[in-house]
């Protein structure tokens, strides 16, 4: 039976499995626990990345730390965020995400994979060509080359206290990735997804026949095509991008927030995942009524109560694992 947590919002409380109670501490300075009050200001840098072996596929990545940060001297952890299926950092909450991250005294990577299909703008999904080739593992592949780029690059980057934060279909990916790296200290997944293969039988043998399979996007009003390239890779690749497998082998302390009530991924799918985390690994919190992104829609209106408390038990998750050193 789930435990109940007492709900930060001041509600009557929501299901949470496996999970220590609620760490109010804000910052998680290099002497570990540290309290960093009143919150920080922020500063931002966005750049974009190149693959070698593939100039073409570009990532947007934003940074935001604490302000004056890198004059500091000081080694700060780092959490890579990514969004999900046609999202973007710039999409609703994760911008706030993000500065909440920084004002705790730790540094938000946030990314736009090569196939999200955002223009230079940061915001529209104008790039048809590269939304057409996304795939899975582009999207693992963009994780390695922020990463990469902030070990070779980050002269504040705490080696030793990494963690991956994603939403939905970044939600899986942050998890392979995780387990694959193997040196995560946390990861957050909010309302991720459990498998790749989300098209039924039908769908596949028409996006075969046709080559391609079209998504619509209800915010935008498009029409959004994705070619052979994401249906092969789901295919040819699928002990690799096997996320309930990964799960089962990941020693990441890993964090699930899920809505009850989401309409994208049902909360079976979290639970099955929250099933394979090694025992004593993972935590499962249930927002009772939630939807897929927490109350929250692009652009940004303010924090519901659902998004505040996956924003606060969240946070609470980094700061335990991210506060000291090994």
């Amino acid at each position: 039976m789930a435990e109940k947590c007492q709900d930060p919002s001041g509600g009557a409380g929501f299901p949470f499995r496996n999970a220590p109670a609620l760490d109010r501490t804000h910052g998680v300075g290099n002497s570990g626990g540290g309290i960093l009050l009143p919150m920080t200001a922020t500063q931002q840098a966005h750049f974009v990345l190149h693959h070698s072996r593939a100039p073409e596929r570009k990532v947007q990545v934003r940074i935001e730390g604490p302000q004056g940060y890198e004059g500091a001297g000081e080694a700060l952890p780092h959490v890579l965020v990514l969004h999900g299926f046609k999202g973007f950092m710039h999409w609703g909450f994760f911008p706030e995400l993000s500065r909440r991250i920084a004002q705790r005294g730790m540094v938000a990577v946030s990314l736009n994979t090569s196939g999200s299909g955002v223009g230079d703008d940061f915001e529209t999904l104008s790039e048809e060509g590269a939304f057409f080739q996304c795939t899975f593992s582009h999207d693992l592949e963009d994780l390695d080359l922020v990463r990469q780029h902030l070990l070779e690059n980050g002269s504040c980057v705490d080696m030793e206290r990494l963690a991956i934060w994603g939403h939905s279909r970044g939600g899986g990916m942050a998890l392979l990735h995780a387990e694959r790296c193997g040196d995560y200290k946390a990861s957050v997944l909010w309302g991720p997804i459990n498998r790749v293969r989300i098209f039924d039988e039908q769908t596949r043998l028409r996006w075969r026949e046709e080559g391609e399979v079209r998504i619509p996007n209800g915010r935008t009003g498009q029409v959004h095509r994705i070619g052979l390239d994401l249906l092969d890779d789901i295919e040819q690749n699928a002990a690799q991008l096997d996320i309930l497998s990964a799960a089962s082998r990941t020693l990441t302390p890993t964090l699930i927030v899920h809505g009850s009530a989401d309409e994208a991924v049902p909360l079976k799918d979290a639970e099955s995942l929250h099933a394979a985390l090694p025992l004593g690994s993972g935590e499962l919190c249930v927002l009772p009524e939630a939807g897929h992104t927490f109350g929250t829609k692009h652009p940004f209106e303010g924090c519901s109560k659902d998004l505040e408390a996956a924003f606060e038990v969240s946070l609470a998750h980094l700061s335990r694992h991210l506060s000291q050193r090994d």
